[in-house]
């Protein structure tokens, strides 16, 4: 009997020291997947770093309006990331959108490449006379006003005096209207 709880004893020893040694690894973040079902998802890379909506409420930090009565249907998605070294804003909007296709980002009065970092002071509007809209489009792959399902990609380049040029590039969205 006392051999028994010794070696319970010591293997309760071992297993505490193993898991007390064990390295927590870090949460990777990764892209949504490129999907169309209306899964209420959005991210892309931001200079090569992975960019997913987080750390507010829910309907903060990702929102959605489609008007198809204004400006021949008007689309317009926001997104926001929030943690203790970032708050960060993308917006994207094009109108004339009635359809699947390809629409420009970087035209002047009827679409809008937009980030915003907090931190860094450095907002980018592809419309604004500070801002160079370098390049830029929204791509529909899905639009289904029966189901009220938009989905797509995104990419875009903005470059601004005195901060870093930023580029999004892999951008995906799969939302409910």
């Amino acid at each position: 009997m006392k051999t028994q709880h010794l070696f319970l004893l010591l293997l309760f020893s071992v297993l505490s020291l193993h898991l007390k040694c064990k390295k927590e690894t870090p949460e990777v973040e990764t892209l949504p997947p490129l999907t169309q079902t209306g899964a209420f998802t959005f991210g892309c890379l931001v200079n090569g770093k992975v960019w997913v909506p987080k750390g507010l409420l829910f309907s903060n930090k990702l929102t959605i309006t489609y008007d198809p009565g204004w400006r021949g249907g008007s689309l317009v998605i926001t997104a926001r990331r929030k943690d203790n070294l970032i708050d960060q804003s993308i917006a994207i909007s094009s109108d004339n959108l009635q359809s699947t296709g390809i629409y420009s980002l970087i035209i002047k009065d009827t679409s809008l490449a937009y980030f915003d970092d907090v931190i860094t002071g450095c907002v980018y509007y592809s419309y604004r006379d500070l801002t160079t809209p370098l390049n830029g489009s929204l791509t529909i792959t899905k639009f289904d006003l029966n189901k009220n399902i938009i989905s797509g990609t995104f990419f875009f380049k903005l470059a601004k005096p005195g901060c870093d040029t930023i580029t999004v590039s892999d951008g995906r969205f799969d939302l409910k209207l």
